[in-house]
């Protein structure tokens, strides 16, 4: 991880925590480390989300987060919303980050939109998304 992304880290911790916990807000140091865990934790899940569903859909992290609308690019990408809609507390903006849409949450609203259209009409996209959940599931290491 660079010093950046360390750095851009930080910041979106310091900011979720100021959005649960205002400075108004005397709280003690604990609950506001607890809150910082938990967001770390999450923002950690995400990245081997994102990391478990590009070696699923066998595509490379750079190109889910380049501007790139192939359909197996898309796919991973909808496959990370998904899953970080399942398994994290992360707002949209954040997970529109790992998904590539750089921090455009209405995008991940779209995605999660047409997951729910392709889960009513077409089986094999729900068996798909399964073997998704599973191999997240036995690959995880939180």
């Amino acid at each position: 991880m660079t010093l950046q992304e360390n750095h851009a880290i930080r910041l979106q911790v310091k900011a979720a925590i100021e959005k649960i916990v205002p400075k108004e807000f005397n709280c003690n140091f604990y609950l506001r480390m607890k809150v910082t865990k938990a967001v770390s934790d999450d923002l950690d899940r995400a990245k081997e989300i994102q990391k478990l569903v590009c070696s699923f859909y066998n595509v490379h992290i750079k190109d889910v987060e380049a501007k790139n609308r192939k359909r197996e690019i898309v796919t991973a990408r909808r496959g990370i919303c998904l899953m970080c809609k399942r398994y994290t507390f992360l707002s949209l903006e954040n997970i529109a980050d790992f998904a590539g849409y750089k921090g455009d949450h209405t995008n991940v609203i779209h995605c999660l939109q047409v997951a729910e259209d392709f889960f009513s009409v077409d089986p094999s996209y729900v068996a798909e998304i399964d073997a998704l959940d599973s191999y997240i599931l036995t690959n995880t290491t939180k």
